[in-house]
């Protein structure tokens, strides 16, 4: 299997978010789950009532779509989610450990179409195999997209890491769980998931 190709992640250079965050949301032994680029929190808000025995981490750094997720968190606050302003690379690398998230998902992510961008995609970035490690053996990364090329591309390059596998590969029915998956299908386009899951 092709190893892939992607440049060494360097933590030390990572700034800490000037943030409080409570130890027991940071401790390897809770059930954690963690959304980067949650936007409004439609998501977010859908998974912490789904699964109220976890705590759920929602990381958005736009700071309008955080305030609509903020605003959303003020009239119906949930004991189990947990908000954060800040960019999702540093709030990770400073507080989550290795072997510590059950699930974390990446939901329509910027694709980055340009050619001169292809490093900014989320499977080519150096801080993947980091966020790889950051998962319990057994969890989960689900990535999502309408952008076929994106998909085909993710699948490939995620296949190529050591210690995670495909687990599942499907195009998305139902209800939709956030306002871009819900624009989209209303075009017509397809919408595609990838979950991987860590298996050493």
């Amino acid at each position: 299997m092709e190893k892939p190709n992607i440049r060494q992640f360097k933590r030390q250079f990572i700034p800490r978010p000037n943030i409080e965050v409570p130890l027991y949301l940071q401790a390897p032994a809770s059930v954690k789950e963690l959304e980067i680029g949650s936007g409004n929190g439609e998501f977010a808000f859908y998974r912490a009532k789904s699964s109220p025995q976890s705590y759920f981490i929602a990381i958005e750094k736009t700071r309008t779509l955080f305030n609509q997720m903020y605003k959303r968190y003020q009239k119906a606050p949930l004991s189990n989610l947990w908000i954060f302003h800040t960019n999702a690379v540093w709030w990770i690398t400073h507080f989550v450990s290795e072997n510590s998230l059950n699930r974390v998902y990446i939901l329509y992510p910027n694709v980055y179409i340009k050619p001169g961008q292809s490093n900014l995609r989320w499977f080519n970035r150096p801080f993947m195999p980091y966020l790889i490690n950051c998962l319990k053996l057994g969890g989960e990364l689900e990535i999502r997209t309408n952008e076929k090329d994106y998909y085909e591309e993710c699948k490939l390059k995620l296949n190529q890491f050591k210690n995670i596998k495909k687990k599942q590969d499907f195009h998305l029915v139902g209800p939709s769980c956030t306002a871009f998956e819900r624009k989209y299908r209303e075009r017509g386009q397809v919408c595609r998931s990838l979950v991987f899951t860590r298996f050493f």
